[in-house]
């Protein structure tokens, strides 16, 4: 069985909250959280803090930064 949660979660402790809540809703399931950041100064801003939100996932899949309106500096990836 999958169960799928789509969540906008975009800040690091939105996505720890969520995570929390699927952890909590589905015990002993396996829990792969797959997440595309938006915009590379809030990537980089929070980037340590992300790092402990997706340590509460089995495994953390990261897609390419979804940069908004920003532009990519090369300083992040």
């Amino acid at each position: 069985d999958i169960v799928l949660i789509d969540d906008y979660a975009h800040h690091p402790t939105a996505i720890a909250a969520t995570l929390e809540a699927a952890r909590e809703r589905y015990p002993g399931w396996r829990l792969v959280a797959v997440y595309q950041p938006h915009m590379f100064s809030r990537t980089k801003t929070f980037f340590t803090q992300f790092l402990s939100a997706f340590d509460l996932a089995d495994v953390a899949i990261i897609a390419d930064i979804f940069p908004a309106r920003e532009r990519d500096t090369g300083q992040v990836s």
